[in-house]
């Protein structure tokens, strides 16, 4: 499958496509979207009248943890646009595709 990108056309079986890729996600997504996923997974902490999200005690509690959990997520952002690519593309004009 072709994709364009910034007005150059790559094979999404590339090396090129794959650098994008990750060069893009890794730039775009942030602590505050890891730990907002975190959120939505787990359920609130109560502790008496006081209650912590999830994401923000990984954070806070363990940063070590929490920067390994979010490099485990960008890598699987990564292979699923790399393997699904059809998923995360548009078609354009009936030809040209373009990577959203």
């Amino acid at each position: 499958m072709k994709c364009m990108i910034d007005n150059t056309e790559y094979d999404t079986d590339s090396k090129e496509f794959r650098t994008l890729v990750e060069e893009h996600i890794e730039e775009t997504y942030t602590q505050d979207e890891y730990e907002e996923l975190l959120n939505e997974a787990f359920e609130e902490v109560h502790i008496g009248e006081l209650c912590f999200n999830p994401g923000e005690i990984i954070r806070e509690l363990d940063p070590t943890a929490f920067r390994i959990g979010m490099m485990d997520e960008i890598d699987n952002k990564i292979e699923e646009i790399i393997y699904n690519p059809e998923e995360f593309i548009k078609e354009v004009d009936g030809e040209i595709i373009e990577v959203e």
